[in-house]
């Protein structure tokens, strides 16, 4: 089985710069395009794990985005120079660790600046190995999963909102209308940060994973996602996609996606 990666971000009108950074595998971009395609089926190939993930910097615009890069920067550095051959979820431990260190480099760095205080950014993505991953997640971006043409989202926001609807006070539809629903309770660079591991699944060939900021999600429901992807076939063309019709609102905050294709 194949796993091709294509990932996009692009800064919003409503921002000067663009607080959002993707990661795939080794490569870190805070605009434009990366893409990655590993075999995983054969042994050589990303035996260290292939990470992908998005943070979207919080605060000001210059803030935000320093959170961001310096998050991946250093989840991507320390992660593969710390991992050896193993287990998904001998990775996956690997990897709760790594980001509990990058926390304290982002705590350290804003205290150290005094232009950085408070910098954070939510952290959510995919860790790969031979098939199986694992997705991670602290914030309101998310990671999804289109499998037999169904998508579902995987992972919980981290957010005022999405915790009133998990305790059954506000309904999905007042979350997504709350002028509150911006409000992260989780996120890189607090003294709080926590990150969630899922448990380790198998890809199959034909499904997708989709990590994506809230650029993407709050303007495109589900539905019309889980549309876009049928529409289209590989990653590639799914992420270009899905970011043209985020853009179509007009005004849209800095996006960011990554499509994940198992391919036969």
């Amino acid at each position: 089985m194949r796993i091709t990666v294509y990932g996009n971000t692009e800064k919003g009108p409503r921002h000067e710069v663009n607080e959002d950074v993707i990661l795939v595998g080794h490569q870190v971009c805070a605009f434009g395009k990366a893409s990655v395609q590993v075999d995983q089926n054969v042994g050589e190939d990303h035996e260290e794990g292939l990470l992908v993930a998005v943070a979207d910097g919080m605060g000001s615009d210059s803030i935000g985005a320093a959170a961001a890069r310096l998050t991946l920067e250093t989840l991507e550095a320390y992660f593969y120079l710390e991992t050896q051959d193993g287990d998904l979820r001998a990775l996956a431990n690997a990897l709760y660790n790594t980001a509990n260190q990058v926390n304290q480099v982002v705590l350290e760095y804003g205290e150290r600046q005094s232009e950085y205080a408070g910098m954070a950014c939510t952290l959510s993505g995919v860790l790969l190995l031979r098939g199986e991953y694992v997705v991670f997640n602290a914030g309101d971006s998310r990671v999804y999963r289109h499998s037999h043409g169904v998508l579902r989202q995987v992972t919980d926001d981290d957010s005022l909102v999405a915790m009133a609807v998990r305790m059954g006070e506000m309904t999905l539809i007042e979350a997504e209308e709350s002028t509150e629903r911006h409000f992260v309770t989780n996120a890189m660079g607090s003294r709080s940060f926590q990150l969630y591991l899922g448990e380790c699944q198998t890809l199959h060939p034909g499904d997708a994973l989709l990590v994506c900021s809230d650029g993407l999600h709050n303007v495109l429901g589900l539905a019309r996602i889980e549309r876009l992807l049928a529409e289209h076939g590989s990653a590639e063309a799914r992420c270009r996609a899905l970011v043209t019709e985020a853009e179509k609102s007009g005004d849209y905050d800095d996006i960011s996606v990554i499509v994940v294709n198992a391919e036969a």
